[in-house]
This record gives C-alpha cells, sequence and structure tokens, in this order.
C-alpha cells in the first residue's frame, strides 16, 4: 500500500446539487485543451466503504498544569492532532469525552483484561454530532477511493463532494462508485478508470522502492544524531577527567574512573495508520 508525501490540502465541502455534464475520460485529456495533463493520468487504485475523516486513537493524561485529558486522533491524511475538550479539530469542535473499559477473555494469557473502549463527541458547525469510539473507524453511508496519478506516483483518499487541490488544480469529486470516480476540474465532468494491472504493479515498485529511500534517509538521520550524542558524551566525559581534584576521596575514586563512550538506546518505527497507507506525512503524496 502507499504512503509518502505531499498534501492534496483536502477540505470538505458537500454538493448541494449534482449538475451532471457530459464525461470527458482522462484518455481524451490530450484532446482537450481544457483538460488540466495531471487529470488524465489519475486512476482509481481502491474502492472502501466511507469512513468519517477523524479516527479516535485514544487519551492521554493531561500535566499537573492541566489536567483535562489530552485527546488523540489520526486523520485521512496520517495527521495526528490531539486537542482538549471544547476544543476544535478541523471544522468540529470536541465537546464530550467518555472513558469507558470492558472486560474481554485474552487466550494468551488465559485472563480477563479490560479492554478500552472510551467515546468522544464531536459537533460540527451544524450542530450535528458524531460520536467516535476508541480504535474503530466511523462508516458513513456510500464508498470512498484512493487516486493515484500514474505520472507521479502521488495518491489521495476522496469521497463524495470533497474538494480538493491536485498537484496545482482544483478539483471537486462528484460522485465515488465502484472502480469509477467522476470529478469536476476547470468546469468539466471527468470520469477516472480504474487502474490497469500493469499500471498498478509499477505504481507498486514505485512506492516500495520510495518506502526503502525513506528508511535509508531515517537511518542515516538517526546515525548522525546518535554520532552527535556520541561525540558531545566524549567532549563531556574528556572535560571531566581534567577537572582539578581538590579532595583525598575524589583523588581515588579517580583512580577507578572509566571515560567510556555513550550508547544511547536506539529505537524506531511508524506511527499507526487510520484510512491510508503506511508512513508519511500529507495527504497528496509522492
Amino acid at each position: 500500500m502507499p504512503r509518502f508525501i505531499h498534501r492534496w490540502m483536502l477540505t470538505r465541502r458537500f454538493c448541494t446539487m449534482l449538475v451532471m455534464l457530459a464525461l470527458t475520460h482522462p484518455a481524451d485529456a490530450a484532446a482537450t485543451n481544457d483538460t488540466p495533463e495531471v487529470v488524465s493520468s489519475l486512476r482509481v487504485f481502491s474502492t472502501q466503504p466511507r469512513v468519517f475523516e477523524y479516527l479516535f486513537t485514544g487519551a492521554m493524561s493531561g500535566p499537573a498544569t492541566n489536567t483535562e485529558p489530552l485527546l488523540c486522533f489520526r486523520d485521512l491524511a496520517g495527521n495526528a492532532p490531539t486537542v482538549r475538550i471544547n476544543e476544535p479539530l478541523g471544522s468540529y469542535s470536541v465537546i464530550g469525552f467518555t472513558p469507558r473499559t470492558t472486560r474481554v477473555f485474552n487466550k494468551s494469557v488465559s485472563a480477563y483484561l479490560d479492554n478500552d473502549v472510551s467515546l468522544v463527541t464531536l459537533r460540527d458547525a451544524a450542530g450535528s454530532n458524531r460520536v467516535l469510539t476508541v480504535g474503530r473507524p466511523l462508516i458513513e453511508p456510500g464508498l470512498m477511493a484512493c487516486l493515484v496519478s500514474t505520472a507521479s506516483g502521488g495518491w489521495g483518499y476522496v469521497r463524495s463532494g470533497d474538494a480538493l487541490n491536485i498537484e496545482g488544480v482544483d478539483v471537486t469529486v462528484i460522485r465515488v462508485a465502484t472502480n469509477d470516480v467522476t470529478i469536476r476540474a476547470q468546469a468539466l465532468d471527468i470520469s477516472i478508470p480504474p487502474i490497469d494491472d500493469t499500471a498498478r504493479k509499477s505504481i507498486l515498485a514505485l512506492w516500495e522502492s520510495r518506502r526503502r529511500d525513506a528508511e535509508a534517509r531515517q537511518a542515516r538521520e538517526l546515525a548522525l544524531a546518535t554520532e552527535a550524542k556520541r561525540l558531545q558524551a566524549s567532549k563531556d566525559n574528556a572535560a571531566a577527567a581534567l577537572q582539578p581534584i581538590f579532595t583525598a576521596e575524589a583523588a581515588a575514586a579517580e583512580q577507578a574512573t572509566f571515560y567510556g563512550d555513550y550508547y544511547p538506546f536506539m529505537t524506531g518505527g511508524l506511527p499507526p495508520c487510520f484510512g491510508r497507507h503506511h508512513g508519511g506525512e500529507g495527504h497528496w503524496r509522492h
């Protein structure tokens, strides 16, 4: 599944009416001067049940200065915002949080364990509420689709009514059906077809290459940071070794001092994902 960066700048906007114009197939884009070139490379990579744009991932205790729990979310773009009750979350307001647990039998340990089933309530500008359970996507009516550019490898999720910007082109999503998405760009309604097997394999290979490059880059950055810490620790140890000895106890201890290197614990990994492919940040990615 895809990852990697460059934002579609997704915003939600519901169409009050759908005016169907003559559909233009992306393959005909070359013959249509008004059709953006980027649209001609778009394909439907996959479709799935539509989900609400936020997933509630859990709550953390607040610091001593603010004991209100910190509520954690993940959105379709892969961002991980944290808010408190009565604070905004995108176009919504967080109006309630109910901590709850349930007892579930765990076969691996042959015991009942507490399972977090806490609830959070969001309210939109129209006054409608949505109740989210931790770790469970909120399924909505209809479908959502993952669009991919066969030219750049960029990708993003879209739903009917979404207004977004794809590589500089303003697009409104008119309809999402199984393996078919209709968008409106520059006053044209354009039908995006499903991706074929050859293009799918090429895109998967491109994504895998970018995944390896990103992991290699992260490894290099971690190695540089680790080396910088090691050098600083060595300098600190050397400076400490040059400090004058003022007491007999310190002089005796100095004889047994070993000034070694600094070995930090190295850890890594990717954050959990929601409605997207692993890794990266942003909604329109490369």
